[in-house]
């Protein structure tokens, strides 16, 4: 199913484009993405999204729907307020990530596994299970300077999977990988999806990463984010890219980096899809 917009021109839309970068946004794909009358900014790391930036959202949401379903995922969707309780379980209470309610000793979902657990639990003893969301999560982010990309309210897919054993575990790793090649294919990806190790514990078919691994994860961190906003000024501007501009040494030239995870921010997809 693909969302539109009920045939509705361009000139009935009640939001319009701009010609000048907003004066509080310092971020390129933000900026670009306000101009283009996809998104506007609240505030620090707060967005809404207009109907065209809406319309991708549901196109990708979509996707990712239909190949979870593929591989037996079956959709929830959790509330976004957690009781305290939960995640004194867990001692992760007093994360800085979250936002809280203290006088009624809640707080704001920022991830839901405190949440997954016990539901399962409640109603399940026959395992494998494959549960997923597609829920707002709320982050107490101190550096929400990067548009979209790293914002204090988001929308993500979770995938929660239960099972028996590491080896069954470990099949499933494998069907979930291949799904999320094909999301990448579907969103216009394909030659840009790349393999790489991520401190995702359990997750991670790599071995546990050393100090020398996370600091190359960092500096891809910022390689993928140099490409994205580049090729976004490439789509608007409509210049051609020449990988060698992004002044990156020659061996991280073609590392276009995308983490694979058990998570996807669907809002960081939003920039590939009007590419």
């Amino acid at each position: 199913m693909i969302y539109y917009l009920n045939n509705m021109k361009q000139r009935e839309l009640f939001t319009k484009t701009i010609k000048e970068n907003p004066k509080d946004e310092k971020s390129i794909n933000a900026q670009l993405l306000i101009r283009a009358g996809f998104i506007d900014k609240l505030g620090a790391g707060i967005y809404s999204y207009l109907p065209l930036g809406l319309m991708v959202i549901e196109n990708i949401k979509n996707i990712v729907r239909e190949e979870m379903n593929k591989i037996g995922g079956q959709e929830i969707l959790m509330p976004s307020l957690h009781p305290k309780e939960n995640w004194e379980i867990t001692g992760r209470w007093n994360v800085e990530e979250m936002y809280k309610i203290k006088d009624n000793n809640l707080g704001l979902g920022w991830t839901h596994e405190e949440i997954i657990t016990p539901l399962v639990k409640k109603y399940t003893s026959v395992f494998p299970k494959y549960i997923y969301q597609i829920q707002t999560k709320f982050r107490n982010e101190p550096r929400a300077k990067s548009g979209i990309l790293r914002g204090r309210e988001f929308l993500m897919k979770d995938l929660y999977s239960f099972h028996t054993s590491e080896s069954d575990l470990n099949d499933y790793y494998e069907k979930v990988k291949e799904a999320y090649f094909k999301i990448f294919k579907r969103c216009g990806l394909k030659e840009k999806t790349y393999l790489t190790v991520a401190g995702g514990g359990a997750f991670s078919s790599s071995s546990p990463m050393s100090s020398k691994q996370l600091l190359m994860l960092e500096k891809m961190t910022f390689i993928f984010v140099k490409i994205v906003v580049f090729l976004l000024i490439k789509k608007f501007l409509n210049l051609s890219v020449n990988v060698a501009q992004l002044n990156l040494k020659k061996k991280n030239q073609l590392k276009l980096v995308i983490f694979l995870n058990f998570k996807i921010n669907i809002l960081n997809y939003l920039e590939w899809i009007i590419l």
